[in-house]
Parts: C-alpha cells; sequence; structure tokens
C-alpha cells in the first residue's frame, strides 16, 4: 500500500463529511499518521491503538474551550452545547478515522 493509494482512500471515506469539522479532524490525523509512520506501517497498528491520541487531544481542546468560554458570556447551556458539540465532533472523527484504517487494511490485503 503507497502513501498516494491510502491518502486516495482517506478522500473516499471522509467524502460523506466533506465541509464539515469531522472532516478537517479526520483529514488531519490519517494525513498525518500515514505520512509519519508510512502507509503499510501504520496498518501494522489496530485502530484502537491508533486512536488513544484521541482522548489526549479532547482533554486539551476542552481545556482551551473552558478558558475561552470563561472569557465570553455564554451562559452555562450555551457552553455545555458548545463541548457537546465538540465531543461529538471528536467522537465522529475517531469513527471516520477507524472506518478508513478498515478500508485501507481491507485494500492492502486484495
Amino acid at each position: 500500500m503507497t502513501n498516494e493509494r491510502a491518502i486516495e482512500l482517506v478522500e473516499q471515506v471522509i467524502e460523506p463529511y466533506k465541509g464539515t469539522d469531522v472532516e478537517q479532524l479526520a483529514r488531519v490525523y490519517l494525513s498525518e499518521d500515514i505520512l509519519s509512520f508510512d502507509a503499510d506501517q501504520w496498518l501494522l497498528y489496530s485502530a484502537s491503538d491508533l486512536l488513544v491520541e484521541f482522548p489526549l487531544q479532547t482533554s486539551k481542546l476542552l481545556d482551551e474551550l473552558n478558558d475561552k468560554v470563561a472569557s465570553t458570556k455564554l451562559s452555562v447551556k450555551e457552553m455545555l452545547e458548545l463541548q457537546a458539540d465538540k465531543l461529538i465532533t471528536i467522537m465522529m472523527g475517531m469513527v471516520v478515522y477507524a472506518k478508513a484504517h478498515e478500508t485501507i487494511f481491507d485494500e492492502s490485503q486484495r
């Protein structure tokens, strides 16, 4: 599996999310991981091993978001809705990441 082909498959998997934060998140993580590991080496890892980074980033994101919210006049309800939206984006990004890993792995086995 070449890096180029893996990135082409990533594009296919993230197509339904085009123009969303989910697309951006999944694209960044997938592209960085594929290019830094090299596609063949990346495929040696399970999706669950690769997804460990998401919760770490979520914690940092929520800390930044809390700092930003503290300096605004959002209500508690608005703040919670904003946090929930960000968490949903991250969870969907994880799903797309896992789907891309599965798709690339499946094609590499043909």
